[in-house]
C-alpha cells in the first residue's frame, strides 16, 4: 500500500490535539474555566481523528481474521496493560488510590480503564478492531451509496442527542438500546467516515476554494460549541462530547483539509513521517508528564 502523506500529518495533528485537550488538568478555579473551556475547544476533535484514521488505513480488511487480529493486538495490549499497571502502583506509591482500591481496577483492566482517563480510546479502538473484519465484506460488496446508508444512519444518531434541548433527557449520548438506530451509533461511524473520504474524498478538496469553504464549515461549527459551552454548561456535554454531530463534522472537515494540503511528500510530510512512529507513545505517557509538570507548577 502506498504511504499516504496526509495521514502521517493528519495523525501528528490529532496527537497534539489529545495533548492539547489533556491540558486542562488543573485545579478547578473561576480563573481557569476560560482557560479550560479554549482547551477543549481547540482540542476536539482529537481521538475521532485517530479512528478516522484507523478506518482509512485498515477497512476493508483484506487478510484473514486471525492473522488480521494477531498484527493489530500485537501492537496495542502489551503497551496498554503495562502502562496501566505503572499508573495503578504509581498513584498507589503517591497514595491516589490505597490499596483496597487495586483489585476493582486490576478486575476492570480487561473491558475498561478505571484509573487513566484518556485510555478509554485504547478500549474504543479494541472494540474497532474486532469488529472490522466483520463489516469489511459489506465494504468489499458495496459502493459508494452503501456506505452512505449507513453513515446517514450514523449521523441521525448523531442529531437525536440535539432533542434534549427540548426535553430533557430525551436521548443519550451513549444512545439507547431500545433505538432502532442504536447498532448504527457510536465510534464505528468515524471508522467508517474515514474509509469512506479515502475512497471517496469530498469534492471539495478538488475545488479551487474548497480550502476556504473548509474552512468557513469548521468555524461554522465552533460557534454552537462556545456559545453553549460558555454561556449553558448543563448543555455542554451535546456539543462537546465525542459523539455528536460538530465532533463528526470537524473530523471531516480536518480530514479533508489534510487531504487536499498534502497531496505530495515535501519537507512537512517527510517530517511528519518521522514523527508518526511517536505518536502512540505520546498518547500512552502524556497524561503522566502533563499531571507532573502541572503539579509542580501549582506547588510553586
Amino acid at each position: 500500500m502506498n504511504r499516504l502523506c496526509y495521514i502521517d500529518c493528519l495523525r501528528v495533528f490529532a496527537c497534539f490535539l489529545v495533548v492539547t485537550i489533556h491540558c486542562n488538568y488543573i485545579p478547578t478555579m473561576e480563573c481557569n474555566k476560560i482557560y479550560t473551556q479554549l482547551l477543549n475547544v481547540i482540542g476536539s476533535p482529537s481521538s475521532e481523528l485517530f479512528l478516522a484514521i484507523s478506518g482509512c488505513l485498515l477497512i476493508p480488511v483484506k487478510i484473514s481474521q486471525g492473522e488480521f487480529y494477531r498484527k493489530r493486538f500485537s501492537k496495542l495490549i502489551v503497551p496498554l496493560l503495562f502502562w496501566s499497571l505503572f499508573a495503578l502502583f504509581l498513584y498507589y506509591y503517591i497514595g491516589r488510590i490505597s490499596m483496597k482500591d487495586i483489585p476493582f481496577h486490576l478486575l476492570a483492566l480487561p473491558y475498561k480503564s478505571t484509573i487513566i482517563g484518556p485510555f478509554w480510546f485504547m478500549y474504543a479502538i479494541i472494540g474497532m478492531y474486532l469488529i472490522a473484519p466483520v463489516i469489511s465484506p459489506f465494504l468489499l460488496l458495496n459502493e459508494k451509496k452503501g456506505v452512505e446508508f449507513l453513515l446517514s444512519l450514523w449521523g441521525i444518531s448523531l442529531i437525536l442527542p440535539y432533542f434534549n434541548f427540548i426535553y430533557e433527557d430525551y436521548y443519550s449520548l451513549t444512545g439507547s438500546y431500545t433505538s432502532p438506530l442504536y447498532m448504527f451509533s457510536g465510534y464505528m461511524g468515524y471508522m467508517l467516515l474515514g474509509y469512506y473520504l479515502r475512497k471517496y474524498p469530498s469534492k471539495l478538496t478538488s475545488h479551487k476554494y474548497g480550502l476556504l469553504y473548509l474552512f468557513g464549515i469548521y468555524m461554522a461549527t465552533l460557534i454552537p460549541i462556545c456559545v453553549i459551552g460558555f454561556y449553558c454548561p448543563q448543555y455542554r456535554s451535546l456539543v462537546m462530547d465525542n459523539l455528536q454531530l460538530f465532533s463528526a463534522i470537524q473530523v471531516y472537515v480536518i480530514f479533508s483539509a489534510f487531504q487536499m494540503f498534502f497531496t505530495t511528500e515535501n519537507s512537512v510530510t517527510k517530517w511528519a513521517k518521522k514523527i508518526t512512529r511517536y505518536t502512540f507513545g505520546v498518547y500512552l505517557i502524556h497524561v503522566f508528564v502533563i499531571e507532573y509538570i502541572y503539579a509542580y507548577i501549582w506547588r510553586i
